[in-house]
């Protein structure tokens, strides 16, 4: 949940003072995503994802239901301060207008510490809570490497959820953070189709 920003984005390895923990910069792997606003139609996706702080990327690819199936590309360029985000092979680019999140912010509240599974496969977790302008945010990191496992979202009228699986921390294909090639091209986009700019971010914050 980055990412995903997301985002977030995704991941930990570095235990600072003062801040609960902070993610991984490398990782990869698979998310669900789901969304819902207002009277507007709900959302949904698969999106295989990869993330590295190092060079500030990150790199989405899915599918998105929302009513109609979507094939979405998402690439979150935070040091130029760029999205690129291609729905059924058209292009926008904007600003993202806000920094990558590198670690759980030093007023997050420790719900609880726990785990995930039943026996020997247990995964000890972290649960934590902190409000962000207006969006209140629940995220479960794996307290071994502070990888974000689930968030929760949810603000006035909109909530989202985002659940990882499949995590490396690692990123085998780093050419995944190149622009997109119908970014390159002159392809626009009608505001008749702006509802198709699917824009999860892992990590809301």
């Amino acid at each position: 949940m980055a990412s995903f920003r997301y985002s977030c984005l995704i991941f930990a390895i570095l235990i600072n003072e003062g801040i609960a923990c902070c993610f991984p910069e490398k990782g990869e792997g698979y998310f669900r995503y789901a969304s819902k606003k207002g009277t507007d139609q709900a959302s949904s996706g698969w999106y295989k994802f990869s993330s590295d702080s190092t060079i500030e990327k990150a790199y989405l690819n899915g599918k998105m239901y929302n009513g109609e199936m979507h094939d979405v590309h998402i690439l979150f360029d935070y040091k130029n301060d760029k999205l690129y985000n291609v729905t059924d092979g058209l292009c926008i680019v904007s600003n993202l207008s806000k920094p990558l999140v590198k670690c759980v912010p030093r007023e997050a509240e420790l719900e609880v510490s726990s785990y995930l599974g039943t026996g020997n496969d247990r995964v000890k977790v972290d649960i934590y809570f902190v409000k962000f302008q207006n969006w209140y945010v629940t995220l479960t990191v794996e307290k071994a490497s502070c990888a974000v496992l689930s968030e929760v979202d949810y603000s006035t009228d909109e909530v989202q959820s985002s659940h990882f699986f499949g995590l490396t921390l690692d990123v085998r294909n780093s050419t995944v953070f190149d622009i997109p090639d119908a970014c390159l091209q002159n392809t626009t986009r009608t505001k008749d189709h702006a509802h198709l700019r699917f824009t999860p971010h892992p990590v809301k914050l």
